[in-house]
C-alpha cells in the first residue's frame, strides 16, 4: 500500500510540476529569441506587449472642407486604424499607436505623430518583414493616404539611411507637411541600429490646423 501511495505522489504531483516548470523555461526562452523580430522596442520582454489587444475601427468622418480645425477629428484611441496607405501598387492598413502584436502588416503611426494634414510630421513605421514596397520607392514617387476623414497625396523628397533612431522624425523638420516613413534596414535576423527613412512633402488634402 505504501509503495503505492508513493507512486500516486510521483505521478499526480512531482511529474506534473516538473513539467511546468519545464514548459515555463521553454516558453521564455522561445519569447525572448522571437522578441528580436520586433523593431523599435526596448530590449527587455514584457508579456503584456505581446497581446493582441483590440483593433478599433475608426469611424468615417464627412467633413467637406479644405481646411479644419483639429478639434473637428475625434481623439484617436490607439490600436485605431484609420485608413491605408498606397504606394508602387501596394496597400496596407495604416493603424494608429499599435501594440507590436497589432503592427503586424501594418504601418504604425506612432502616438506623439501629427495627424496628416497637420503642419510638422507624420512619423510611421513598419516590421522589415512588411517593408518590401517601401524599399522599392524612389525619389519624386507618390504615396496615396487614405484616412477616416480625408485623403492626402504626398511626394517623396529624401530616401537615407540612419543610425540613430532618435534623428529619424527629425528628417521632417523643416518641410511643412511632412510624412516620415521608416523600417529596420537590415536584412539579417534581430534588430539593428541603421533604418531606412522616407521623408515626404504633402501635395494635396485637407489642411488641419490648432
Amino acid at each position: 500500500m505504501e509503495h503505492f501511495k508513493k507512486r500516486l505522489v510521483k505521478n499526480g504531483i512531482i511529474i506534473p510540476v516538473i513539467i511546468a516548470v519545464i514548459m515555463s523555461a521553454l516558453f521564455f526562452a522561445v519569447l525572448s529569441v522571437f522578441s528580436d523580430e520586433f523593431p523599435f522596442t526596448d530590449n527587455y520582454v514584457s508579456i503584456s506587449d505581446y497581446e493582441k489587444a483590440k483593433i478599433i475601427e475608426a469611424e468615417p468622418i464627412k467633413l467637406g472642407k479644405s481646411e479644419i480645425s483639429k478639434r473637428d477629428i475625434p481623439t484617436i484611441a490607439p490600436n485605431t486604424v484609420i485608413g491605408e496607405i498606397e504606394a508602387k501598387g501596394v496597400k496596407m492598413p495604416l493603424i494608429y499607436d499599435a501594440n507590436d502584436v497589432n503592427a503586424m502588416g501594418k504601418m504604425n503611426i506612432s502616438g506623439d505623430s501629427r495627424l496628416f494634414g497637420e503642419t510638422g510630421t507624420v512619423a510611421a513605421s513598419c516590421y522589415k518583414a512588411d517593408a518590401n514596397f517601401l524599399k522599392s520607392m524612389s525619389d519624386g514617387d507618390t504615396l496615396n493616404i487614405n484616412t477616416h476623414y480625408g485623403g492626402f497625396t504626398y511626394e517623396i523628397t529624401k530616401i537615407n539611411t540612419i543610425n540613430d533612431l532618435s534623428l529619424v522624425k527629425k528628417q521632417g523638420d523643416g518641410v511643412g507637411r511632412a510624412l516620415v516613413l521608416y523600417t529596420d534596414n537590415s536584412d539579417k535576423m534581430g534588430i539593428t541600429n541603421e533604418y531606412l527613412v522616407i521623408t515626404c512633402i504633402m501635395t494635396s488634402g485637407i489642411h488641419i490646423t490648432e
